[in-house]
């Protein structure tokens, strides 16, 4: 694109070393950032929120450009449609390419684990019921015997038959 600009603008001229056709330019870090991260967001629900996304967009596309992601890395990229895309597309990058954004999204975001140990604690679910104590043993039978009441007798005082 630079190149045109100059060419418009009057600049570039013929110099006297022969110049070597400049391969398409593709598509731009900016939209293989928006191919990954519509890809990385297919299937979250919920949605992480809209600052986190496009921060991540940001991290990628810069990465992109600081990196010199190959022509044939960002058509993979901008036109990646599953996972399976997304793997193949990730191994025409460079491991040098590939550990610096890893290391921007790190710096940014923590790792998973230092991102689990900063995210609150699940609520913990209630605790299953306990069960109910065992109902007391049965009081012992009396070995007393019981003597036997007077029908007629209306006392109350145990030594003559009442209870």
């Amino acid at each position: 694109m630079f190149a045109l600009v100059l060419a418009a603008c009057g600049g570039g001229g013929k110099s006297s070393s022969p110049t070597t056709p400049k391969q398409a330019a593709g598509p731009s870090c900016e939209a293989v950032a928006d191919s990954m991260v519509n890809q990385m967001l297919a299937d979250k629900d919920p949605r992480p929120p809209d600052d986190k996304v496009d921060v991540i967009r940001n991290i990628i596309s810069s990465r992109c450009d600081a990196d010199g992601w190959t022509l044939p890395a960002k058509q993979c990229l901008s036109t990646m449609k599953n996972a399976q895309d997304a793997d193949r597309c990730a191994s025409m990058l460079t491991e040098q390419q590939q550990a610096a954004l890893v290391q921007a999204e790190r710096e940014k975001f923590g790792t998973r684990d230092e991102a689990k140990e900063a995210a609150p604690a699940p609520a913990a679910e209630s605790p299953p019921p306990v069960a109910a104590p065992p109902p007391p043993p049965a009081a012992p039978k009396s070995t007393r015997s019981k003597a036997k009441r007077n029908p007629a007798s209306t006392s109350s005082d145990p030594c003559q038959g009442g209870e």
